[in-house]
């Protein structure tokens, strides 16, 4: 996973140089420290005053979560930071209203089509170059936006922003696949999911600091600039091509296509699928009415609601937690099922509260806790399950979820939202379905693996 052996030379008379030696004796080797983040580093001073330090990581996936997590949190970090600027942006160029909500539409896009594109270039070229390529083109993408001096332009950056973020995402989920199998799998998928929600947490809370302070959309996407900068760092120091113990996928168009095929046949995938694709469902339903409900409806203030939201995401933060602690217990439909029955739960509490105790912002916002929960119990189990049979196309099978997840997840959102009224029992209702039909999905699954 890690790179060893890079040098680091040090001027002779330099102040550093002194320091190190006050620290360790000229030909010492093999001194250790354990990093904060679960690493090894060994510190070799040879005779011709010369340091390298050769960093390993243990075979925890705490430490490996950690590396990846950057490449996982900028997908949502870079949408929901820039969410509270659109009106500034809308000022500064000179935009209508429509226009500024495409460049969220461009980023959303392209971040869906392309991991279509780049699972099997993950696949082809290994996972270490595509890393950093993508962190490479996410800074350039990062850069253009903060120069952009009209609508169009930034467009077109979100969408290089999207496309770049894309790459990065489904090679840090098929790393996992490279990696592990089966249970130690999906608690790698639940903990890269937690990373990618705590960019929902954080995401809005920073993108309103730097609005009120500066009041300038750009600072937002400096800041992306930057935490871009610190992800490639980690990737060339930190990530190998562990797509090396995989036979190496040929690229053709043809071929491409053939794998998708393959992949989009498999019974289990699709059946496993269903259950990724509700935490999206979810996360763009709540995301979309919520303000309505809560601000309108129940008149919460402004900041209050972003305390609400964001507990829903530390919330689902929590459930990838416990089910990654869990799993290896449970097993992979065990884990499935109880997820989906807190989804359950949850959905049914918020009905009846709503109906029989009072509308208001607890009666949505607890019973929200079990869904997210829930949803995030079986969030990494049904990844892990999903993608068991592609040890040599793991990219690609990624690539196929991703796409599945963010195109139904946001399809099913929108269509429920185009008919019917944005309201707690309507929302409830649609959960209930949901709910249920995820747990007959796991029922067949179960019956069939048997």
């Amino acid at each position: 996973m890690l790179r060893q052996g890079l040098p680091i030379v040090f001027i002779k008379n330099g102040r550093s140089f002194k320091f190190i030696k006050m620290l360790f004796s000229t030909n010492i080797e093999g001194v250790r420290y354990n990093a904060l983040l679960f690493l090894k580093l060994t510190l070799t001073i040879s005779g011709d005053n010369r340091l390298t330090f050769n960093v390993k990581l243990p075979d925890k996936m705490l430490g490996v979560g950690l590396i990846l997590a950057p490449m996982v949190g900028i997908i949502t970090l870079s949408l929901d930071i820039y969410a509270p600027s659109l009106p500034n942006m809308m000022r500064m160029l000179s935009s209508s209203q429509i226009e500024s909500q495409l460049t969220m539409t461009a980023y959303t896009l392209s971040l869906g089509v392309g991991q279509l594109i780049f699972g099997p270039l993950s696949d082809r070229f290994g996972r270490r170059i595509s890393a950093i390529t993508a962190l490479f083109v996410y800074i350039l993408g990062s850069l253009y936006c903060i120069v952009s001096s009209s609508v169009e332009s930034l467009i077109i950056a979100r969408v290089i922003q999207g496309l770049a973020a894309s790459a990065a995402v489904v090679t840090a989920y098929a790393i996992i696949r490279d990696r592990y199998v089966g249970v130690q799998a999906a608690k790698g998928y639940g903990f890269l999911s937690s990373a990618a929600t705590l960019g929902t947490l954080i995401g809005p809370v920073i993108g309103g600091l730097l609005q009120a302070q500066f009041h300038n959309f750009r600072a937002a996407f400096i800041v992306l600039f930057i935490f871009g900068i610190i992800a490639l760092l980690i990737a060339v120091l930190f990530i190998e091509d562990t797509s090396r113990f995989q036979p190496r996928q040929t690229l053709n168009l043809r071929q491409v296509f053939k794998n998708y095929v393959f992949i989009i046949r498999n019974k289990s995938l699709l059946s496993y699928s269903v259950f990724s694709t509700a935490s999206a469902i979810l996360f763009f339903t709540l995301s979309s009415i919520s303000p309505f409900i809560l601000i309108e409806q129940y008149h919460v203030s402004q900041e209050a609601y972003g305390f609400y939201f964001a507990s829903c995401a530390l919330m689902f933060v929590i459930g990838a937690f416990c089910s990654s602690r869990w799993v290896e217990f449970l097993g992979l439909n065990r884990s499935i099922m109880i997820g989906a029955s807190l989804m359950l739960t949850g959905a049914v509490v918020m009905l009846l509260s709503n109906l029989y105790i009072k509308e208001n912002a607890l009666t949505f916002i607890f019973p929200a806790w079990l869904l997210f929960g829930g949803v995030a119990f079986c969030f990494g189990p049904s990844l892990a399950a999903a993608m068991e049979d592609f040890k040599a196309m793991g990219g690609a099978a990624s690539a196929i979820l991703a796409c599945l997840r963010y195109g139904f997840g946001s399809l099913l959102g929108t269509l429920f939202m185009s008919q019917f009224a944005n309201t707690a029992v309507n929302f409830s209702l649609f959960f209930i379905a949901i709910s249920i039909g995820l747990l007959v999905v796991i029922f067949i699954q179960y019956r069939s693996d048997k």
